[in-house]
């Protein structure tokens, strides 16, 4: 279990790091958040009755690859979610992409069609991905133990968080539990290390990204196969903040594979996605929903925050009022 200081402390290495970049990302996003038309509240509890396969980047979802293409024609009674990437080796279109990176190449969407694809941008995502999306887009920040989300809402306007968590894979799994209450989430490619290569389809990649394995392979140790694997610093930190969280909160997430460091319940990918059915809702769990409170939180005297001069007050509703679709919520 990671201690608080230990999250504090990585928060800060990367909001150091990452700072300038995500403060220029996120003006040069204003304009396209301000033209949206989607909300990130519209995907509350989209996912109820419904199983959801969330893609990352490991080498489990290349050897995966050829299953999920054949059960997606097979069963259409399953939706797809996939870190950045990702999308650029599926061969279909997933329902959602998440991107959160602020300087991943938009050459990743190179002959990817997203017209039918929702992208959940971070508002400090790589500008080029955004401006590149020919599908709808829905804006999120990050609301983290630095309180940053004060900053990039006060410069893009975004009031709509999600809780900070490591890696774009990671704000998958909070999408896909926290916001859109998918009855099963099963992950693909949720490695957070390797043993030959550090990348899923390797040969495709310049020479000079698959050398990050040998110069990012900061610690040895062994997957659930009892295999030894390199992983990195951020990589094992990424694993130990999603495995705590897993264990913390009773989601329905299973892994797919047991070459992974990450502590979680395993369950055979192919017959689940072969048996996965929308199912109709229960007049219960609808009362459930709309009997929840909304949670609001108010922001004032901020000033020492911004380092900008558009100081502002606002409150920021966690959980928005239920819509009526939410009603006829059934199959």
């Amino acid at each position: 279990m990671m201690n608080e200081q230990e999250v504090l402390t990585q928060s800060k290495r990367a909001f150091g790091q990452w700072e300038n970049l995500w403060r220029k990302n996120a003006k040069l996003n204003k304009p396209y958040y301000e033209k949206s038309k989607r909300k990130l509240s519209d995907l509350l509890y989209r996912g109820m009755g419904r199983t959801i396969l969330s893609i990352g980047f490991g080498n489990s979802y290349e050897k995966e690859i050829e299953t999920i293409r054949e059960m997606r024609e097979k069963n259409k009674e399953f939706d797809v979610i996939c870190a950045d990437k990702c999308i650029s080796f599926l061969g279909f279109a997933p329902d959602y992409c998440i991107i959160a990176d602020a300087s991943i190449s938009a050459d990743w969407l190179k002959n990817v069609d997203t017209r039918k694809t929702t992208l959940i941008a971070n508002v400090c995502a790589k500008p080029e991905w955004i401006s590149q999306w020919k599908g709808e887009i829905i804006f999120y920040v990050n609301k983290d133990n630095l309180e940053s989300e004060k900053i990039f809402s006060g410069i893009t306007g975004c009031r709509e968080l999600m809780p900070a968590s490591s890696n774009v894979g990671n704000a998958a799994i909070m999408l896909t539990t926290h916001v859109m209450n998918y009855d099963k989430v099963l992950l693909s490619g949720y490695d957070f290390c390797w043993k030959d290569n550090y990348y899923a389809f390797h040969n495709l990649h310049k020479d000079a990204i698959k050398e990050k394995k040998h110069w990012m392979a900061h610690r040895m140790t062994t997957d659930l196969n009892g295999d030894i694997v390199h992983t990195s610093e951020n990589l094992l930190f990424s694993a130990k903040w999603l495995g705590d969280y897993l264990r913390l909160h009773p989601f329905p997430v299973f892994n797919t594979t047991r070459e992974t460091i990450l502590a979680s319940p395993y369950i055979n990918l192919k017959k689940q996605l072969k048996k996965s059915k929308f199912r109709s809702i229960t007049e219960q769990e609808k009362n459930i929903i709309l009997n929840r409170s909304i949670v609001e939180k108010e922001y004032n005297n901020i000033e020492d925050v911004l380092k900008e001069k558009d100081v502002f007050s606002y409150k920021v509703k966690i959980l928005p009022e239920v819509n009526k679709w939410i009603l006829k919520l059934s199959t």
